[in-house]
């Protein structure tokens, strides 16, 4: 029974490309075979019929809306343009409603590209529709069942189109701000889920920033290409200056002036990078769940600020952002980062909020290797203050001594790169002991403030000098595990008695990474620095591995020159007895 009625809807459609005026009621036919209550075959079937239908009304400009076209027609004519574009209307509502409604992924993915033809089909040629092209967004989004492969049919063949790209991104921004302000824009409801219901509003934010990381970096200038084919007709020459004689032309057609501008603005680089900008902050303003906030952080340093119209921007959200500690912290610590090194950001307190991210959970958590090895990003600068260097490296030192084997050989990485980068630092390992006729540790005295040195280590992070230490008792260690402040731990007055007890631990492989340290730091040539990365994302199973896959010169045997008779010999004396 299926397959008839899907000859009979064929046969509809092919009826009415043949004869549009006379088979004009095929329209209805075919539009109600698009409900619910059809299978899915049908309404894929209605939905190819009409897209063909409508393009040939489009492309025959029977839909044109111009009152001169209007003007010349007769009246049964002009009743059946207006039909017709009542239709069209119904047609367009039909694709919007199933990309809401439809549970069939075929379906939706049919509906979103009938609409997309129709967007650049439009009654001014070389124009994108982006009425049209917002209300099949929005009407995805609501689906509570969106299937992937539109996503996947946006990313692959439409957004490398900067027409389509460029409105892609106003309608996230659109929809974005009407979130976050609980209205729209345009008076309506939200094109969204309600906001009391923050588990919809968290997916469609989701989606939102599913579609941003789809869209990628912009456009080379040289290289664009447009959906609506305006640059491949040389149709937006037109944004640069416009003759006075076309000028007037298009003052006396709105339709067509409007089309030129905005075609004129998506060609342009720098309405990409503004609406690029817009997009990305609209939507890290909405309260994104923890897994995709991550996401967008890790995505920023390199994929977004860089093509940001005004990165600074990002500041304060990055700024609330690592509050959150953790690999969350480190991640926004890395854009905070990147707008300190490359775009001036002023950022005093960027080692102290490091310090403080660096406690033992580090060495557990899932995101371990990527936090590490952002840490040891952030310290490779040789012009890091001393005494933040060697405060560093305690903090390290320190977390040795309660971190698993693999963090423990982590940490031993990164206290050989500082040390290797500061020689000022590598009196950490050759303090003379007090009792050697060694001075106390006493700060130096402060230096004029035109002669302030920021890599003398008895400055503070502001400049000025720390208070004198007292004569450091034997057995104590002077650095404040508690200071928050690096500059104020005293760390330079301290010692890595921490990493000589490392020679003792439990695991040889921790216990021959101490080794690094013994070597001459006198010439960085002569040592190189160590990869923190291969270590980063370590753990137990990776040791055991690594010490079975060991390939060794002689095994240990059990060897007795003579025979064993007893288990003790006769002359051995134990607690006292003689055997």
């Amino acid at each position: 029974m299926v397959q008839p009625r899907l000859t009979i809807l064929q046969q509809l459609g092919d009826e009415l490309l043949k004869q549009p005026l006379q088979k004009a009621n095929n329209i209805t036919l075919l539009l109600k075979s698009t409900a619910h209550t059809s299978s899915q075959d049908e309404v894929l079937v209605s939905i190819k019929q009409l897209q063909l239908f409508f393009l040939a009304s489009l492309e025959r400009e029977e839909l044109v809306l111009s009152s001169k076209v209007e003007a010349k027609m007769a009246a049964p004519e002009e009743q059946h343009a207006a039909w017709l574009r009542t239709q069209y209307s119904s047609y367009l509502g039909k694709l919007q409603q199933l990309l809401i409604s439809s549970p069939h992924p075929p379906v939706q993915v049919a509906a979103f590209v009938a609409g997309m033809e129709a967007a650049r089909a439009s009654s001014t040629r070389f124009h994108f529709n982006n009425h049209i092209f917002d209300s099949l967004l929005q009407a995805w989004l609501r689906n509570k069942h969106p299937s992937p492969e539109v996503s996947a049919r946006l990313a692959s063949k439409y957004l490398p189109h900067a027409d389509v790209r460029f409105y892609l991104l106003r309608t996230i921004a659109a929809m974005a701000e009407c979130m976050q302000s609980g209205s729209s824009s345009k008076g309506g409801p939200l094109p969204v889920a309600s906001q009391n219901k923050k588990p919809q509003r968290s997916a469609v934010a989701m989606k939102l920033l599913d579609f941003l990381l789809q869209v990628g970096t912009p456009f080379p200038a040289g290289e664009m290409t447009s959906w609506c084919g305006a640059i491949e007709a040389g149709q937006t020459a037109m944004e640069t200056k416009v003759p006075p004689a076309k000028k007037r032309r298009l003052d006396a057609e709105p339709g067509i002036k409007k089309a030129a501008l905005e075609g004129a603005k998506w060609a342009k680089l720098s309405q990409q990078k503004r609406a690029f900008t817009d997009a990305w902050l609209a939507v890290l303003r909405l309260p994104l769940p923890l897994p995709d906030l991550r996401r967008a952080l890790a995505h920023l340093p390199d994929s977004v600020i860089p093509y940001l119209a005004q990165p600074l921007l990002l500041s304060d959200f990055l700024t609330c952002s690592v509050d959150a500690g953790g690999l969350t912290g480190m991640l926004a610590l890395h854009g905070i980062f990147i707008l300190v090194t490359q775009h001036g950001l002023e950022y005093p307190h960027f080692f102290r909020r490091l310090y403080a991210l660096l406690t033992p959970d580090i060495f557990t958590a899932r995101h371990r290797a990527r936090f590490l090895t952002l840490a040891d990003i952030f310290l490779s600068s040789g012009l890091v203050p001393a005494y933040t260097a060697a405060a560093f490296a305690k903090r390290f030192a320190r977390l040795s001594l309660t971190a698993p084997p693999a963090g423990a050989i982590t940490c031993t990485g990164f206290v050989h790169n500082l040390l290797r980068r500061h020689p000022a630092c590598q009196i950490l390992l050759h303090r003379p002991s007090a009792g050697a006729g060694a001075k106390p540790a006493t700060a130096p005295p402060a230096k004029p403030p035109g002669q302030a040195d920021a890599t003398d280590p008895g400055l503070t992070a502001n400049g000025s000098p720390p208070a004198a230490a007292a004569a450091v008792p034997a057995g104590h260690d002077p650095y404040d595990e508690s200071e928050p402040d690096p500059a104020r731990s005293q760390a330079l007055g301290s010692s890595l008695w921490e990493v000589e007890s490392l020679r003792d631990h439990y695991c040889p492989q921790v216990a021959a990474s101490v080794s690094l340290l013994d070597r001459d730091f006198s010439d960085p040539r002569k040592t190189l620095e160590i990869s923190v990365s291969q270590y980063a994302a370590g753990s137990y199973a990776a040791i055991i591995k690594q010490e079975l896959d060991t390939r060794l010169k002689k095994a240990p045997i059990a060897f007795h020159a003579q025979p064993v008779t007893a288990l003790f010999s006769t002359t051995s004396a134990i607690a006292g007895f003689t055997f």
